[in-house]
Protein backbone atom coordinates (compact mmCIF):
# COMPACT_ATOMS: atom_id res chain seq x y z
CA UNK A 1 0.00 0.00 0.00
CA UNK A 2 0.96 3.39 -1.08
CA UNK A 3 1.40 5.84 1.99
CA UNK A 4 -0.19 8.61 -0.11
CA UNK A 5 -1.94 9.42 -3.15
CA UNK A 6 -1.44 11.26 -6.20
CA UNK A 7 -4.45 12.61 -6.45
CA UNK A 8 -5.34 15.86 -5.79
CA UNK A 9 -6.09 16.59 -1.80
CA UNK A 10 -4.52 13.60 -1.45
CA UNK A 11 -4.36 11.73 1.99
CA UNK A 12 -1.41 10.13 3.81
CA UNK A 13 -2.11 7.41 6.00
CA UNK A 14 -0.20 5.99 8.53
CA UNK A 15 -2.53 2.73 7.94
CA UNK A 16 -5.12 0.70 10.37
CA UNK A 17 -3.78 -0.45 13.82
CA UNK A 18 -4.19 -3.96 13.78
CA UNK A 19 -2.83 -6.21 16.43
CA UNK A 20 0.33 -8.24 15.25
CA UNK A 21 2.01 -11.09 17.82
CA UNK A 22 4.08 -9.59 20.32
CA UNK A 23 6.93 -11.80 19.34
CA UNK A 24 7.51 -10.39 15.21
CA UNK A 25 8.02 -7.17 16.71
CA UNK A 26 10.37 -8.43 20.20
CA UNK A 27 12.39 -9.95 16.95
CA UNK A 28 12.69 -6.74 15.18
CA UNK A 29 13.74 -5.03 17.85
CA UNK A 30 15.94 -7.27 19.28
CA UNK A 31 17.57 -7.29 15.21
CA UNK A 32 18.52 -3.43 15.70
CA UNK A 33 22.29 -2.59 15.11
CA UNK A 34 23.74 -0.11 17.14
CA UNK A 35 26.76 0.73 14.77
CA UNK A 36 24.59 2.46 12.04
CA UNK A 37 24.59 6.15 12.38
CA UNK A 38 22.05 8.15 14.46
CA UNK A 39 18.72 8.97 12.36
CA UNK A 40 16.71 12.45 13.43
CA UNK A 41 13.56 13.38 11.81
CA UNK A 42 12.46 16.80 11.51
CA UNK A 43 10.01 18.99 10.36
CA UNK A 44 11.22 20.96 6.78
CA UNK A 45 11.27 24.93 7.96
CA UNK A 46 8.04 26.35 6.39
CA UNK A 47 5.68 23.45 6.43
CA UNK A 48 2.40 23.78 8.89
CA UNK A 49 -0.11 21.98 9.97
CA UNK A 50 -3.34 23.45 9.52
CA UNK A 51 -6.25 21.15 11.43
CA UNK A 52 -5.94 18.11 9.01
CA UNK A 53 -3.59 19.04 6.24
CA UNK A 54 -0.30 19.69 5.73
CA UNK A 55 0.62 23.02 3.87
CA UNK A 56 3.89 24.54 2.69
CA UNK A 57 3.82 28.03 1.76
CA UNK A 58 6.41 27.32 -1.27
CA UNK A 59 4.50 25.35 -3.28
CA UNK A 60 1.29 25.53 -5.07
CA UNK A 61 0.02 21.79 -5.05
CA UNK A 62 -2.36 20.14 -3.06
CA UNK A 63 -2.04 20.17 0.86
CA UNK A 64 -1.35 16.67 2.40
CA UNK A 65 -4.12 15.40 4.38
CA UNK A 66 -3.01 13.32 7.43
CA UNK A 67 -5.30 10.71 9.28
CA UNK A 68 -5.11 10.39 13.20
CA UNK A 69 -1.72 8.31 13.74
CA UNK A 70 0.13 11.26 11.16
CA UNK A 71 -1.29 13.96 13.35
CA UNK A 72 -0.12 12.41 16.65
CA UNK A 73 3.50 11.98 14.85
CA UNK A 74 3.84 15.29 13.26
CA UNK A 75 2.86 17.16 16.35
CA UNK A 76 5.30 14.88 18.54
CA UNK A 77 8.01 16.32 15.71
CA UNK A 78 8.03 19.65 17.59
CA UNK A 79 11.77 18.79 17.93
CA UNK A 80 14.04 16.48 16.13
CA UNK A 81 13.06 12.59 17.03
CA UNK A 82 14.70 9.34 16.04
CA UNK A 83 12.51 6.79 14.63
CA UNK A 84 12.27 4.97 17.56
CA UNK A 85 11.02 8.15 19.88
CA UNK A 86 8.46 7.53 17.64
CA UNK A 87 7.52 4.37 18.14
CA UNK A 88 7.64 4.94 21.51
CA UNK A 89 5.36 7.54 21.29
CA UNK A 90 2.34 5.59 19.66
CA UNK A 91 3.01 2.49 22.15
CA UNK A 92 2.83 5.32 24.60
CA UNK A 93 -0.63 6.49 23.29
CA UNK A 94 -2.01 2.64 24.11
CA UNK A 95 -3.51 2.40 21.01
CA UNK A 96 -1.63 -0.45 19.03
CA UNK A 97 1.22 -3.39 19.78
CA UNK A 98 4.68 -2.79 19.25
CA UNK A 99 4.83 -4.50 15.19
CA UNK A 100 1.83 -2.30 14.06
CA UNK A 101 3.57 1.12 15.84
CA UNK A 102 7.02 0.46 13.99
CA UNK A 103 5.72 -0.32 10.52
CA UNK A 104 3.19 2.50 10.72
CA UNK A 105 6.25 5.19 11.91
CA UNK A 106 8.36 4.13 8.51
CA UNK A 107 5.16 4.68 6.37
CA UNK A 108 4.74 7.61 7.91
CA UNK A 109 8.74 8.49 7.72
CA UNK A 110 9.31 7.12 3.81
CA UNK A 111 5.94 8.84 2.60
CA UNK A 112 6.89 12.57 4.11
CA UNK A 113 10.49 12.47 3.36
CA UNK A 114 9.78 11.59 -0.14
CA UNK A 115 7.63 14.69 -0.08
CA UNK A 116 10.37 16.17 0.98
CA UNK A 117 8.35 17.22 4.35
CA UNK A 118 10.67 15.73 6.68
CA UNK A 119 14.62 16.18 6.75
CA UNK A 120 16.79 13.79 8.44
CA UNK A 121 20.35 14.64 10.39
CA UNK A 122 22.75 12.23 10.97
CA UNK A 123 24.55 11.60 14.39
CA UNK A 124 27.54 9.68 15.60
CA UNK A 125 28.61 6.48 14.04
CA UNK A 126 28.50 4.83 17.43
CA UNK A 127 25.18 6.60 18.98
CA UNK A 128 22.24 4.14 20.24
CA UNK A 129 19.73 3.49 17.57
CA UNK A 130 17.17 3.61 20.38
CA UNK A 131 17.42 6.44 22.73
CA UNK A 132 13.57 4.63 24.04
CA UNK A 133 14.73 1.37 25.51
CA UNK A 134 17.03 1.09 28.46
CA UNK A 135 19.99 -1.37 28.71
CA UNK A 136 17.90 -3.36 31.19
CA UNK A 137 15.14 -3.42 28.20
CA UNK A 138 17.62 -3.99 25.65
CA UNK A 139 18.57 -7.15 27.89
CA UNK A 140 15.39 -8.31 28.42
CA UNK A 141 14.68 -8.26 24.54
CA UNK A 142 17.60 -10.09 23.58
CA UNK A 143 16.97 -12.90 26.11
CA UNK A 144 13.67 -13.37 25.29
CA UNK A 145 14.57 -14.07 21.63
CA UNK A 146 16.84 -16.87 23.88
CA UNK A 147 14.34 -17.80 25.84
CA UNK A 148 12.07 -18.23 22.99
CA UNK A 149 15.06 -20.82 21.15
CA UNK A 150 14.80 -22.37 24.38
CA UNK A 151 18.24 -21.85 25.50
CA UNK A 152 17.05 -20.49 29.12
CA UNK A 153 20.92 -20.40 30.18
CA UNK A 154 21.96 -17.77 27.61
CA UNK A 155 18.64 -15.96 28.43
CA UNK A 156 19.59 -16.03 32.40
CA UNK A 157 23.33 -14.76 31.60
CA UNK A 158 21.45 -11.82 29.38
CA UNK A 159 19.34 -10.89 32.53
CA UNK A 160 21.98 -11.19 35.09
CA UNK A 161 23.98 -8.89 33.04
CA UNK A 162 21.18 -6.52 33.32
CA UNK A 163 21.28 -5.91 36.65
CA UNK A 164 23.51 -3.28 36.09
CA UNK A 165 20.81 -1.12 34.95
CA UNK A 166 19.73 0.69 37.95
CA UNK A 167 16.45 2.12 36.86
CA UNK A 168 14.69 -0.66 36.44
CA UNK A 169 16.26 -3.94 38.81
CA UNK A 170 12.98 -4.88 40.07
CA UNK A 171 12.19 -5.78 36.34
CA UNK A 172 15.37 -7.65 35.73
CA UNK A 173 14.99 -9.28 39.18
CA UNK A 174 11.60 -10.89 37.84
CA UNK A 175 13.30 -11.84 34.67
CA UNK A 176 16.13 -13.64 36.43
CA UNK A 177 13.70 -15.43 38.34
CA UNK A 178 11.53 -15.93 35.67
CA UNK A 179 14.68 -17.51 33.87
CA UNK A 180 15.41 -19.99 36.55
CA UNK A 181 11.91 -21.14 36.87
CA UNK A 182 11.75 -22.08 32.80
CA UNK A 183 15.28 -24.05 33.73
CA UNK A 184 13.83 -25.78 36.58
CA UNK A 185 15.72 -25.32 39.86
CA UNK A 186 15.32 -23.97 43.14
CA UNK A 187 11.74 -23.69 42.80
CA UNK A 188 11.32 -22.60 46.37
CA UNK A 189 13.64 -20.13 46.02
CA UNK A 190 11.92 -18.52 42.88
CA UNK A 191 8.84 -18.45 44.64
CA UNK A 192 9.36 -16.58 47.71
CA UNK A 193 11.70 -14.13 45.46
CA UNK A 194 8.71 -13.52 43.26
CA UNK A 195 6.45 -12.87 46.34
CA UNK A 196 8.69 -10.28 47.92
CA UNK A 197 9.29 -8.67 44.73
CA UNK A 198 5.49 -7.43 44.74
CA UNK A 199 5.76 -3.98 46.67
CA UNK A 200 7.92 -2.55 44.14
CA UNK A 201 5.77 -3.11 40.94
CA UNK A 202 2.61 -1.43 40.06
CA UNK A 203 -0.17 -3.67 39.16
CA UNK A 204 0.52 -5.07 36.10
CA UNK A 205 3.63 -6.81 37.13
CA UNK A 206 2.40 -7.75 40.55
CA UNK A 207 0.06 -10.06 38.39
CA UNK A 208 2.99 -11.20 36.67
CA UNK A 209 4.88 -11.89 40.10
CA UNK A 210 1.63 -13.59 41.63
CA UNK A 211 1.04 -16.00 38.43
CA UNK A 212 4.78 -16.92 38.82
CA UNK A 213 4.82 -17.74 42.66
CA UNK A 214 2.05 -20.02 42.28
CA UNK A 215 3.52 -22.08 39.49
CA UNK A 216 7.07 -21.69 41.21
CA UNK A 217 5.20 -23.02 44.83
CA UNK A 218 3.37 -25.93 42.90
CA UNK A 219 6.46 -27.30 40.99
CA UNK A 220 8.10 -26.52 44.78
CA UNK A 221 5.19 -29.17 45.91
CA UNK A 222 4.45 -26.88 48.08
CA UNK A 223 0.92 -26.89 47.96
CA UNK A 224 -0.22 -24.55 50.78
CA UNK A 225 2.04 -21.78 49.73
CA UNK A 226 0.43 -22.71 45.95
CA UNK A 227 -2.88 -22.28 47.99
CA UNK A 228 -2.02 -18.85 49.60
CA UNK A 229 -1.23 -17.20 46.17
CA UNK A 230 -4.27 -18.80 44.35
CA UNK A 231 -6.68 -17.48 47.34
CA UNK A 232 -4.87 -13.83 47.24
CA UNK A 233 -6.01 -14.07 43.21
CA UNK A 234 -9.03 -15.23 43.99
CA UNK A 235 -9.62 -12.45 46.10
CA UNK A 236 -8.55 -9.71 43.79
CA UNK A 237 -11.61 -10.42 41.48
CA UNK A 238 -9.71 -9.80 38.06
CA UNK A 239 -11.66 -10.30 34.90
CA UNK A 240 -10.95 -13.31 33.01
CA UNK A 241 -8.33 -12.04 30.62
CA UNK A 242 -6.44 -10.23 33.55
CA UNK A 243 -5.54 -13.55 34.63
CA UNK A 244 -2.10 -14.02 35.37
CA UNK A 245 -0.42 -17.46 33.94
CA UNK A 246 3.38 -18.45 33.72
CA UNK A 247 5.14 -15.11 32.34
CA UNK A 248 8.08 -15.63 29.69
CA UNK A 249 9.13 -12.34 29.90
CA UNK A 250 8.43 -8.80 31.76
CA UNK A 251 9.76 -5.19 31.13
CA UNK A 252 8.42 -1.46 30.54
CA UNK A 253 8.37 0.05 27.36
CA UNK A 254 6.80 3.93 27.14
CA UNK A 255 5.73 4.14 30.37
CA UNK A 256 3.60 1.14 30.07
CA UNK A 257 4.43 -2.63 31.37
CA UNK A 258 4.31 -5.55 28.77
CA UNK A 259 3.92 -9.06 29.32
CA UNK A 260 5.44 -12.26 27.34
CA UNK A 261 3.42 -15.41 28.44
CA UNK A 262 4.39 -18.48 27.02
CA UNK A 263 1.30 -20.82 28.40
CA UNK A 264 -1.97 -21.13 28.06
CA UNK A 265 -4.15 -21.51 31.34
CA UNK A 266 -4.33 -25.53 31.79
CA UNK A 267 -1.68 -25.55 33.60
CA UNK A 268 -3.19 -22.77 36.38
CA UNK A 269 -6.55 -24.89 35.87
CA UNK A 270 -4.44 -28.05 36.71
CA UNK A 271 -2.98 -26.62 39.85
CA UNK A 272 -6.26 -25.47 40.90
CA UNK A 273 -7.49 -28.74 40.75
CA UNK A 274 -5.24 -30.44 42.51
CA UNK A 275 -4.91 -27.99 45.46
CA UNK A 276 -8.79 -28.25 45.62
CA UNK A 277 -7.88 -32.50 45.99
CA UNK A 278 -5.19 -33.18 48.35
CA UNK A 279 -5.12 -29.97 50.41
CA UNK A 280 -7.52 -29.34 53.67
CA UNK A 281 -9.56 -26.14 52.93
CA UNK A 282 -11.80 -23.86 54.32
CA UNK A 283 -15.54 -23.38 53.04
CA UNK A 284 -14.13 -19.59 52.13
CA UNK A 285 -11.15 -21.53 50.35
CA UNK A 286 -13.01 -23.90 48.82
CA UNK A 287 -15.43 -21.11 47.20
CA UNK A 288 -12.07 -18.89 46.13
CA UNK A 289 -10.32 -21.85 44.61
CA UNK A 290 -13.68 -22.83 42.89
CA UNK A 291 -14.19 -19.19 41.30
CA UNK A 292 -10.60 -18.61 40.45
CA UNK A 293 -10.67 -21.83 38.69
CA UNK A 294 -13.56 -21.02 37.09
CA UNK A 295 -12.36 -17.16 36.17
CA UNK A 296 -8.98 -19.72 34.07
CA UNK A 297 -11.85 -21.15 32.08
CA UNK A 298 -13.65 -18.31 30.77
CA UNK A 299 -10.13 -16.44 30.20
Amino acid sequence: MQPYSNNPGRTFKAGSAIRQLLTRAFRALSRRTTEQPLLRYARRAGVARLGEALISPEESGQPIRLDATAKLLWDYLERPRTRDELVGRLVEAGTMSLGTARRLVQLFLDGLSAEGILVVARGPANATNDSSLGMSTSSILAAYERGAAGDWQSALTLCLAAREDVEHTAFVELNVLICLYHLGGRMAEVCDRALGLLPQFPVAAKLSCLGLAMASGYEAGDLERTKKVACVLARLKLKPWDMPTIPTFVYTFGGRVVEIEGRGVEDQIRMIEEVQARCVNTPDETALLTALAQQYRER
